[in-house]
């Protein structure tokens, strides 16, 4: 069944205004984008067209160019008076020990930020700066470190799972005296920030998401809403974990990578069938 013109209108109404390609560009991800959004719409019922139609004007799209900005962000939202008296700077990715040695988008993140925001600005660029792919290299590199800042850095905080995990290896294995432990990333869900706070941690961000249906203040039935989210994860090749997204995060986010927070109707990209299912986002 074809799009009507008042949906392809509507659809290209949150394109525009996301500043999202519209069949356009040269890499296939920009032209996949328009046509499977357009074509899942078109494989939903009246109900499932509405809601996904409504909250995908929250959904955030952030690609890799955009990373530098949300880091320099995420820089000023830190007081400047925690670099007082600290001598050297210390940034690694957020990666708990069962991660270690697998290719993730969080790697990037500290050379950026040492490279590209550290090292420009006042407050740090006469600081010993110095970026590791993991705490095992920190400590073995720098175990006796003292005055120094500790960077635990990520693009993106779901549940904050990964995070806790990372800072109860650290508070285990590499935790020195007097080291101030900073959580920075760019993009967190609201879930996230809480579990981080109930631990102690605070977290230093650019963009922070609610729940994409829960705390919607677009969707007025919630109830209604869930459930006909349920109706179209049905179909889906998913796990009972990923309901929702990850631990039922509602997330309407992407980066260089979806993550399995975000809403499955917009990432997975099999049916129960096995048939394809036109994901906007991929994994």
């Amino acid at each position: 069944m074809a799009l009507g013109l008042n949906e392809i209108q509507r659809i290209r109404r949150i394109f525009e205004a996301k500043g999202w390609p519209i069949n356009e560009g040269e890499i296939p991800e920009q032209k996949d984008l328009f046509n499977n959004f357009c074509n899942l719409i078109d494989r939903l019922g009246d109900e499932e067209k509405e809601l996904i139609l409504l909250i995908s004007n929250d959904f955030i799209k952030i690609d890799v160019v955009a990373y530098l900005l949300h880091l320099n962000r995420a820089f000023f939202s830190i007081p400047a008076e925690l670099y007082k008296d600290r001598t050297h700077i210390f940034c690694v990715p957020a990666m708990p020990p069962k991660q270690i040695g697998r290719i993730k988008s969080p790697s990037i993140i500290p050379y950026q930020f040492q490279h590209l925001i550290l090292r420009q600005q006042e407050e740090t660029k006469n600081k010993k700066i110095v970026s590791y792919d993991s705490l095992e290299y920190l400590t073995k590199n720098h175990a006796k470190r003292s005055n120094s800042i500790l960077f635990l850095m990520d693009d993106f905080v779901g549940t904050g799972e990964t995070l806790l995990q990372t800072l109860e290896h650290y508070n285990d294995n590499h935790k020195v005296p007097d080291e101030i432990v900073l959580v920075v990333c760019i993009a967190c869900l609201s879930i996230g920030i809480k579990a981080l706070h109930e631990f102690g941690y605070g977290l230093f961000f650019s963009i922070m998401q609610k729940r994409g249906i829960s705390d919607s203040i677009r969707v007025k039935n919630k109830l209604l809403a869930l459930s006909t989210m349920d109706k179209m994860e049905r179909r889906l090749m998913i796990t009972p974990l990923e309901k929702h997204g990850y631990m039922n995060s509602e997330g309407l986010i992407s980066l260089i990578r979806t993550p399995d927070n975000t809403f499955p109707v917009f990432w997975c990209p099999t049916t129960r069938s096995h048939e394809k299912w036109p994901a906007p986002f991929p994994r």
